[in-house]
C-alpha cells in the first residue's frame, strides 16, 4: 500500500460515519482546480480519451492513463501510461495498487487526490465543492451562487491548499479559473483577478487570504471540502 505522507492529516479518515459515500477525484491542472465525483462504479478509466469515465484534458495525461478500482480497498492502476502514475511519490505500475485516501497523486503532470467528503466538515475554512458558498469558523455561510467568477477562484485556491500545500496559485491560474476561454488583455484580466480577491477578503476572507511570491494562497491551517448537498 502507498502510504500518506506523515505531514497530510486526511480529515475524512477517521471514520466512516458522517461521510459522503462518493470518491472525489481532486484535480489541479494547468493550475486550475476542479472536483470530479467518481460514478459508483467498480473501475474507473483516468485519461484524455472523451470515452474515458474521468476525461483529464492535458498533453501530459495519456488517452487511458490509469484506472481507480472501487471494489474493496480503493487502489490505483496504471495502464501503460507515457508519463506515468504516482501516489505519495511512489511510482504506480501496471498492477492494481491500494492507496490511501488523502495521498498526493501525480496523473502525468496533473496534481490529484481522491478522498470522501464529510458530510458536515469541520475546518478552519470550508469551501463547498463547486465553489458555491464557504463558511470560516464562527461565522455565518457566505453565499456565492451569484458570484460565479469569485467561487471559481476561491474552488482552485482551496484545491491548491489541499492538494499541493506549499505552492501558491499565480494570477494566471487564477485567470483561467475564473474566465474558462475568454480572451482577454493581459492588463484587464489582471485588474478582474484583483477585484475578484479585493471582494473575497471584503466578505469573509481578509485574514485568511495572503500573497508571496509566485501568487496567492489561503494561509490558513485546515481546508476542507464539503458535498454540495451538505447546505
Amino acid at each position: 500500500m502507498v502510504e500518506t505522507p506523515s505531514s497530510y492529516t486526511d480529515p475524512t479518515a477517521t471514520d466512516d460515519e458522517g461521510k459522503d459515500e462518493a470518491l472525489r477525484l481532486l484535480l489541479v491542472a494547468n493550475g486550475v482546480g476542479q472536483v470530479r465525483v467518481l460514478p459508483p462504479i467498480a473501475e474507473i478509466v483516468i485519461g484524455r480519451a472523451p470515452e474515458s469515465t474521468v476525461q483529464i484534458d492535458h498533453p501530459s495525461v495519456s488517452r487511458r492513463h490509469c484506472l481507480v478500482h472501487q471494489t474493496g480497498e480503493v487502489s490505483v492502476e496504471d495502464l501503460g501510461s507515457a508519463n506515468g502514475t504516482r501516489a505519495a511519490g511512489a511510482v504506480i505500475e501496471r498492477k492494481r495498487t491500494p492507496v490511501l485516501l488523502g495521498a498526493p497523486l501525480e496523473i502525468g503532470k496533473v496534481h490529484a487526490m481522491l478522498l470522501r467528503l464529510r458530510s458536515e466538515p469541520d475546518a478552519d475554512l470550508v469551501v463547498s465543492e463547486q465553489g458555491r458558498w464557504f463558511q470560516c469558523a464562527g461565522a455565518e455561510r457566505v453565499d456565492l451562487e451569484k458570484r460565479q467568477h469569485i467561487g471559481a477562484l476561491l474552488l482552485t485556491l482551496a484545491l491548491h491548499r489541499i492538494v499541493m500545500p506549499e505552492t501558491s496559485v499565480s494570477t494566471e491560474s487564477l485567470i483561467r479559473a475564473g474566465w474558462p476561454g475568454e480572451k482577454l488583455l493581459k492588463a484587464a484580466a489582471a485588474v478582474r483577478v484583483r477585484v475578484a480577491l479585493a471582494t473575497l477578503r471584503k466578505i469573509g476572507l481578509r485574514s485568511l487570504l495572503s500573497r508571496r511570491s509566485g501568487g496567492y494562497f489561503l494561509d490558513v491551517k485546515t481546508v476542507e471540502l464539503a458535498p454540495e448537498r451538505a447546505r
